[in-house]
């Protein structure tokens, strides 16, 4: 993970001094693992760690169907103020959406500047025009069933106090992936309008 967060911090300084652009006006999105990325990449700790000499700040952080939501890192709420969007598919049985709807809630009650939207029907990578309506087989793993906690800078499977990974009891390899039309238009426009709302374009 740090090879991506690092990749993503020297992006930010790339575009940063870029003479087109507005670097106040730089968001980042991610998708499944990307979304993680873009989650993650949020944490202060991990900006001071990974990031260049100053502290790299996107406007905002989107995540669609992000694979982290059951993992909870030791400091989660120690973001920046910017805000944070998640994009969801409320049939999505390979990253259930019912963890990121906790994580939601535990950053909103630390008063960050959070939102999950939903679409009925989608499932993972719902927005992939070259994926089926519908693949009933899924080849990776599944740990939407588990709880991971971080506990002194490693990753444990709070159920039985082991290193968290492929080998832990709660993780399973089923699941299904597809796309979904009319949940792809809906959440570009979701993310279209948010963006003009934060970037107040016309």
């Amino acid at each position: 993970m740090a090879s991506l967060l690092t990749n993503v911090y020297r992006a930010y300084d790339l575009l940063a001094v870029h003479p087109r652009i507005d670097p106040s006006q730089i968001a980042l999105m991610g998708f499944s693992l990307g979304g993680r990325t873009a989650l993650w990449a949020n944490q202060k700790r991990f900006q001071q760690r990974y990031g260049p000499s100053r502290v790299t700040t996107f406007a905002a952080y989107l995540a669609f169907y992000p694979a982290s939501c059951h993992i909870k890192l030791a400091e989660e709420e120690r973001v920046s103020d910017a805000p944070i969007r998640i994009f969801h598919g409320l049939s999505d049985d390979a990253a259930k959406i019912e963890r990121c709807r906790e994580y939601v809630a535990r950053l909103r009650d630390a008063g960050k500047d959070i939102e999950i939207f939903e679409y009925t029907g989608a499932r993972h990578w719902f927005d992939n025009g070259d994926l089926a309506p519908l693949q009933p087989a899924w080849a990776g793993v599944n740990f939407s069933y588990c709880t991971f906690v971080e506990r002194d800078e490693k990753i444990i499977d709070a159920a039985t106090g082991e290193a968290a990974g492929v080998a832990s009891p709660c993780v399973v390899s089923e699941g299904s992936f597809g796309y979904n039309a009319e949940a792809r238009e809906r959440a570009t426009t979701d993310v279209h309008a948010f963006l003009k709302g934060l970037f107040r374009l016309k």
